[in-house]
Formats: structure tokens, sequence, C-alpha cells
């Protein structure tokens, strides 16, 4: 009877409410030219829509969720519109907001693969005052399991890094137990810690030797400003020489990759964005004041590299101010704008799409390296031609690091390649 009760209540509501679009969008449709029948069907199929609801949620074999049939609804309309616009659950909703935002309930670390053939993941950051910081972990500690559970057993690796990262990550106030083993240890040790909530540096900053190295993993509010940080800070040597590595960087804030990409020009188009209906686009042009300019610089880009990233690459690539290196990136050149919804759930949706200086579009196609390096195969950079240098210039310049560093470059071809053209141009 309840059960009843609450179909009809779904369906009369929503019978009210075309109603009511139906009467507010009266007398525009009496004004529309003779002949015209698009309101007509749009609200016949609308009808349709609240018809099968109720169809549904009375006559199919099991108990339904309305609530959910109606989100299913919205999802099924915004998949019909281009692979980038989502509906979001109210649950969903809040978790991608507290992601762009920069915070989760976790331990405070990142976590890579294993090297020297190593199957337990890698820590590969920890994030300064983080419960893992404050309990001694460090980076290169092997993660040998969470909360009890292995992550390898019987000789074979159960998840990736990336699903072992999911568990530790959890709500704010839970208990957290890493074991892990370190180079000099004798058998791992079990850290326990609590669960708090931990902001997330938008920027990664480390030195190899003369070269600077940073990484952006996404574009957050903060981003700007930690860049520009970063870059006082390891630029400040004679003879910068920089890689920003965007590789699994999958976007974010748009206006922050247009941001980051004017840090390191002074002239020139960053991206064109075309809305619906435009016929001239918007220009989003670099500023001479404050910017990082007359040094080498390379990009590291991968086929995770989307969006707001493939922004920065092209615009840099484009206006001839640095190297792109590494793989063909993700191919999407779209602007997706979010939409709150009343009851908390949220859409993102296609408003426009854009181009990179040059004019091209990058939807499908990405931005194509300069230098193609696939991640599981070497390929040794020769001395530029006008350098003057040769290849013993490398093996000199890679004295001037230490073993861990030496140790990250060999396991991450893509750096390594970038690395070496770097210190090959010097």
């Amino acid at each position: 009877m309840n059960a009843n009760w609450k179909v009809s209540s779904i369906a009369s509501h929503l019978g009210l409410f075309l109603l009511g679009i139906i009467i507010a969008t009266a007398t525009s449709a009496q004004s529309a030219p003779s002949g015209t029948n698009a309101n007509t069907k749009r609200y016949a199929a609308l009808n349709a829509f609240a018809q099968a609801l109720s169809i549904m949620a009375k006559s199919h074999v099991d108990d339904v969720n309305e609530r959910e049939l109606i989100y299913g609804g919205i999802s099924g309309m915004a998949a019909q519109l281009d692979p980038h616009s989502v509906f979001y659950s109210p649950a969903q909703y809040k978790r991608l907001q507290q992601d762009t935002q920069g915070e989760f309930g976790g331990v405070g670390i990142e976590l890579g693969a294993g090297i020297d053939g190593s199957l337990h993941p890698r820590i590969t950051a920890v994030i300064a005052d983080s419960p893992a910081a404050r309990a001694g972990v460090i980076v290169g500690d092997s993660l040998i399991a969470v909360d009890n559970k292995e992550t390898v057993k019987n000789g074979e690796a159960l998840a990736g890094a990336k699903a072992w990262y999911s568990r530790v990550r959890g709500a704010v106030g839970t208990r957290a137990e890493l074991r892990v083993n370190r180079k000099g240890w004798q058998k791992p040790r079990a850290i326990v810690m609590m669960r708090q909530r931990v902001a997330i540096p938008s920027v990664f900053a480390k030195r190899y030797g003369a070269v600077s190295y940073i990484a952006i993993k996404r574009f957050r509010e903060a981003t700007v400003r930690d860049l520009r940080a970063a870059l006082e800070s390891h630029l400040a040597k004679k003879s910068p020489r920089l890689i920003l590595d965007l590789r699994g960087n999958p976007g974010g804030l748009l206006d922050k990759g247009i941001s980051v990409a004017d840090i390191f020009l002074d002239k020139g188009t960053i991206v064109s964005v075309e809305s619906r209906g435009s016929h001239a686009a918007l220009v989003s042009r670099a500023h001479t004041a404050n910017s990082y300019i007359g040094f080498p610089m390379v990009v590291l880009v991968d086929e995770g590299s989307a969006s707001s990233s493939e922004i920065v690459a092209a615009a840099l690539q484009d206006n001839h101010r640095a190297v792109v290196i590494g793989a063909t990136t993700y191919g999407k050149g779209s602007v997706q704008t979010f939409f709150d919804l009343v009851d908390g759930s949220g859409m993102k949706l296609t408003t426009s799409r854009y181009l990179t200086p040059e004019g091209k579009t990058l939807e499908g196609e990405g931005v194509v390296p300069d230098i193609p390096v696939d991640a599981f195969a070497a390929e040794i950079i020769g001395a530029s031609p006008n350098s003057g240098s040769t290849g013993a210039d490398t093996a000199l310049m890679r004295k001037e690091l230490t073993v861990i560093q030496r140790e990250s470059l060999d396991a991450d071809l893509q750096l390594f390649k970038s690395y070496q053209y770097l210190t090959a141009n010097r």
C-alpha cells in the first residue's frame, strides 16, 4: 500500500511538473511559426518518460528504487550528448567536489609501481605533516599490506598501485595499518595511524642534479600558487632547466590550466574556446608580466594527459617554448561546466570546445610529442647537432645525482629521456 502510494505520488508530481512546463511555455508556443510541432513532440516524450517510470515502478518483478530510476534516466540523457557529459548522484558529486578542492581522508602517501622487479607498490611521495610523515614513512618504502591485506600473495601482485591507494584512503578518524619494508630492515614493520583530512599538494617538485622537475597531478584551486612557489625555489640556480611532468594528469579546472601555460609564456595565444552558436572564439593570450622564460624546458605527457593538461602542452609546443616528450595525449578537446542540481546531485555538461594556438582541434587527436617515447622502451638521445655536446656529457651529469635519483630515472624511461635531452643540450 505504501509502495503504491509512492508510485502514484511520483507519477502525479512528475505529471504536474510537466503540465507546469507546458503551461509556462504556452505563450511562446502560440507565437511560434505555424506548423511548428517541436514543443508538442518534446512534451509528448516527457509524458512518455513519466508513464514509463510509473509502469516500471508498478509492474517490474522486483521492487525498484524510483529515485535511482530517475537518476538512470538523467545519466542516459547525458550519455546521449557526448562522451564527456556526465550525471553524478549526490554521493558521487560530493566526492568529485572534494577531489577538485584537493582534500580527502587518508594518511598522506602516493603509490607507484615497485622497482628492481619488486611486485610490492612503492611509496613515491609522503605529504608533509600527514599521518604517514609523522609515523616515519618515507619515499622508497615498499607497501607489504594494508589493514592486514597483503599486496602480494603466492608470488603474484593482487592489484595495482592505484587499487591499493584506494584502500589506503578512507573515512576521517578511522584506523589504518600499513605494513612496510625498507632497505636495511630485516623484516617489514607494521605502522598504525589514524586517517585524517589531508590537503593534497597540487604540485610536486624535486631536482635531478642541474635539472628541476615539477609534476602537476591535477589542476586545482591552489595549482598556480603552488607552481610559482616551486619555481621560485627550484629555478634559483644559474642556467636552470625544467621538466614539467603532466603525465596522468586528467585535467581539472580549465582556468588554472590556462594560467599555468601563461606562467611560461610572455606572448602569443594560449587557447581559443568556441561555445554554442558563437562565430568568434574567446581567445586567451599570454601576458608579459612575471613569466618564466629564457631557459630550456621539456613537457612530459602520456595517454593519461587530458583536457587542461593538453591545453598547457599544446600552448607551449605551438609557441615553441618547450619540447614535448612522451606519448600522444588522450585527446579531449572540449570544456565541461558543472551544474548543481536541487537534491545535491550534479551534472558535468560539455559547453564549449577549444583549439590550440595553431588552430588545431584536440578532440580525438591529442597532442603529438616532438620526441615520442614509449613508456616501456628505452631510446637513447644523442647530443643535439648544434650543441657541440657528446653522449659523455650526460654520463658526467649523472654523477651529480644521488643513488635514489638514478634509480628513479632508470625506472622511468620517459623521464630519463627528458633528463638526457636537457643535459645533452646544456
